[in-house]
């Protein structure tokens, strides 16, 4: 059974936020209002940022509390690739770094439609390599995202191998957008019980993003990719969410390329539930399990 605060988020996000994703809806008043929405958050005591640049792309570390000094999170927010910011996902980045005692460096990527597809993937994969040459160590790293930026780590991973560059340790993706065409069944089984989310305006999302370009492209749908010698990968996802068929199908092609990949499923939960720690309890149980995978990944356990 969902938690109270949980039902109670889940109608909030129904008659308020839904509304505010819209297809009809400017991006510019969309930004806005989550920016707005991003200020009802509740943040673990000790959270740390600092604004730092990685060439153009502007960026933050995130630190709570105490933090592993040779381990680092590289962070890319959600928002359909046309919204959001390391601002608005402060809540998730400092609770992650809590929860993994790591680190978390969430970069300001360049957002659709002013800046398409491949901006976003190039600013992700030139903050990785700023993190090498930072010293930060392959097997010290974890590249971690939610919705797009879910689909967003993948792609990067994907982008990192094809190019020959040291992989990370290990990603981690929360209710993931790894399918920009929509085809998963889940599209439509749960668009009436998706309280975030819906069908419209993530093809409308899509298409600012990738303009006429194959939708299909493993750097823009990641859905496609060939993971051979991807490293190991957590999802994080709800059972009521349209793009649950997303993590399902990508958990069967890992699983059948070889790729270690935990599916965690969670009942009643809707997308993204686990950007709301503090909020409400499965959020927080989420962020522990995420910070137990990473812990493991890099040594820490």
């Amino acid at each position: 059974m969902p938690s109270a605060r949980s039902i109670a988020i889940r109608h909030f996000h129904t008659y308020f936020v839904k509304p505010r994703l819209s297809a009809t809806i400017p991006v510019a008043k969309q930004r806005k209002s989550l920016n707005t929405l991003s200020k009802i958050v509740i943040m673990p005591r000790n959270s740390h940022f600092q604004s730092v640049m990685l060439g153009n792309i502007k960026a933050s570390w995130v630190s709570a509390a105490t933090v592993f000094d040779d381990a680092a999170i590289l962070y890319l927010h959600g928002g359909a690739y046309a919204i959001g910011s390391p601002h608005t996902h402060r809540a998730l980045t400092s609770y992650l770094s809590k929860t993994s005692g790591t680190k978390v460096l969430a970069i300001d990527y360049r957002l659709a439609p002013e800046y398409p597809y491949p901006a976003a993937v190039e600013d992700s994969v030139a903050a990785y390599k700023w993190l090498l040459d930072s010293g930060y160590q392959p097997d010290k790293i974890v590249i971690a995202g939610d919705s797009a930026g879910g689909g967003l780590s993948l792609a990067t991973v994907v982008a990192l191998r094809d190019s020959g560059i040291s992989l990370p340790q290990a990603v981690v993706c929360f209710s993931p957008w790894a399918d920009l065409e929509g085809t998963g069944q889940s599209f439509t089984t749960k668009v009436h019980v998706d309280p975030v989310l819906t069908p419209d305006w993530l093809q409308f999302m899509a298409k600012l993003y990738a303009g006429n370009t194959d939708l299909q492209l493993p750097r823009i749908s990641p859905l496609y990719a060939d993971f051979h010698g991807f490293p190991p990968v957590l999802i994080q996802v709800g059972s009521e969410e349209i793009l649950l068929s997303d993590s399902q199908r990508l958990a069967e092609r890992m699983k059948t390329s070889g790729v270690k990949c935990e599916l965690e499923v969670l009942d009643d939960m809707y997308h993204t539930w686990s950007s709301l720690p503090g909020m409400i309890p499965e959020a927080n149980q989420a962020m522990q399990r995420a910070g137990v995978f990473i812990r493991k990944r890099i040594g820490k356990i």
